[in-house]
């Protein structure tokens, strides 16, 4: 998702999408697209979809607000895949797994940043 390109700019999703892919997505210590990035996300899952996010850990005070973010402004609670669940070759110390599922408002906790 790119600042050019705001989510009211796209076309209209399909009825229903069941899972959404998004890998590297977030990178920058301020943040810039997190919020358009949770909103496309909104978008898309709005008919119930599943999000499977890999994330790679750079900055603290990032990891922190994609989590908060992506549950106050994504409707996206985000549980973090254990890394005994990684693909063994591809298990990393700052490689992040979440599965993400819709919440009706932002009550209760999102997962804790590492």
């Amino acid at each position: 998702v790119g600042s050019a390109v705001g989510s009211a700019r796209l076309p209209a999703p399909p009825a229903q999408v069941g899972l959404l892919l998004a890998a590297d997505v977030a990178y920058q210590r301020e943040g810039r697209g997190l919020s358009a990035l949770c909103s496309t996300v909104r978008r898309l899952a709005a008919g119930g979809g599943a999000l499977l996010l890999a994330h790679k850990c750079r900055h603290p005070e990032l990891d922190a607000a994609l989590l908060q973010q992506m549950r106050d402004e994504g409707s996206m609670a985000l549980e973090e895949v254990p890394r005994s669940h990684h693909h063994p070759d591809f298990r990393s110390l700052s490689i992040r797994l979440y599965i993400g599922s819709p919440v009706a408002g932002v009550s209760g906790a999102a997962a804790t940043p590492p």
